[in-house]
């Protein structure tokens, strides 16, 4: 959720992702960046036996990673506390 937070600009889900109004404003948002990727994984979905929301939120972990990967990324907390063994201890979208 963290991550379809920041892909809306900061703004949180107005729907949980078990109904199809969730489902859609996830799929809203992940189209804006994956085009009709997104609806060719979910046309395979049933075939790999997994969830609509699965494949939706495999999506967000992707967009995240990428910005990640190119350290344009939210942390949260913005300051994090490392652990024990010296980790942040934070949460990246």
């Amino acid at each position: 959720e963290v991550s379809f937070y920041c892909l809306a600009g900061g703004r949180p889900m107005e729907h949980s992702k078990r109904t199809l109004a969730g489902r859609l404003e996830r799929l809203s948002l992940l189209a804006n960046v994956f085009g009709n990727v997104v609806d060719e994984a979910l046309l395979q979905r049933r075939s790999l036996q997994s969830q609509e929301d699965d494949v939706l939120d495999a999506f967000a972990l992707l967009w995240s990673a990428r910005r990640i990967a190119a350290s344009v990324c939210m942390s949260l907390p913005a300051s994090p506390t490392a652990d024990p063994c010296g980790l942040p201890m934070h949460i990246l979208a």
